[in-house]
């Protein structure tokens, strides 16, 4: 059996626990919950997984993820067959404004407040990949990409932000640099 589809992935290696340990594959025990639409079961690769997302030590964490993701390959669960590209495109007839400023970036649309419309009909038309034929796209469709780049990062803000370039920085949910203290 083979499953093809393109997922969207933060920066963080925390999207990898939903989507690869045993807990998650959804099943009729569990009513259907649960992102592990291939269902690959490792449970080693799962209590790593869980074990990263615990870790406050950045390099232990991303030696638990990479023996996670060793598994994984050795176990042929991913094969990349290609990468899309990170490219947008618009109308610059039509839209303005910062279009163009953060379309490489996890949360593309994000700045679609900045955009202005050009040609007076009142609105910015807004495409992605991706958009399923769903009645309701927050309980059906939440996990594709489109929903999570023109709805879910516009009302769910984190404490960071990434960059066009990929960098974390601070949103104004905190005063300041997190520190943690391990007793």
């Amino acid at each position: 059996d083979m499953a093809m589809y393109i997922s969207t992935a933060p920066p963080d290696p925390g999207y990898l626990t939903p989507s690869f340990t045993c807990d998650q594959i959804p099943t009729a025990a569990n009513n259907n919950q649960g992102q592990n639409s291939q269902g690959w079961c490792n449970a080693e690769a799962s209590d790593l997984l869980h074990n990263a997302d615990f870790e406050a030590d950045a390099t232990k964490r991303a030696e638990l993820v990479k023996s996670a993701l060793k598994l994984m390959a050795a176990d042929s669960v991913m094969l990349p067959l290609f990468q899309f590209p990170k490219a947008g495109f618009w109308r610059t007839d039509q839209v303005g404004g910062p279009v163009g400023a953060e379309l490489r970036n996890y949360t593309s649309f994000i700045n679609n407040h900045l955009w202005t419309d050009l040609n007076g009909d009142g609105k910015v038309v807004l495409g992605a990949e991706q958009w399923p034929a769903c009645l309701n796209p927050v309980t059906e469709c939440a996990n594709s990409s489109w929903m999570v780049w023109t709805t879910i990062n516009q009302v769910m803000p984190g404490a960071f932000a990434t960059t066009n370039d990929g960098a974390y920085v601070i949103t104004n949910l905190l005063t300041g640099e997190p520190t943690v203290t391990i007793k």
